[in-house]
């Protein structure tokens, strides 16, 4: 088959998931909940099993409705 000419993306570290949860959560003290939003699907995005991001996530879906 044909090769492809580009290298396969590496994995983010946990630590990825770590720094865009906190971006998330210092966003939330701003009162910015879009960009506290897509901090904590990044967060998820990188980290499946990131419980806290989830819940943060659903927080911030409960306060807007």
């Amino acid at each position: 088959f044909f090769k492809k000419p580009w290298k396969p993306k590496d994995k983010w570290p946990r630590e990825a998931a770590e720094v865009n949860y906190l971006v998330g959560l210092c966003s939330l003290e701003l009162r910015n909940y879009l960009q506290a939003h897509d901090a904590f699907n990044n967060a998820i995005e990188i980290d499946k099993k990131y419980a806290e991001a989830y819940y943060q996530r659903g927080e911030i879906i409960h306060m807007r409705y």
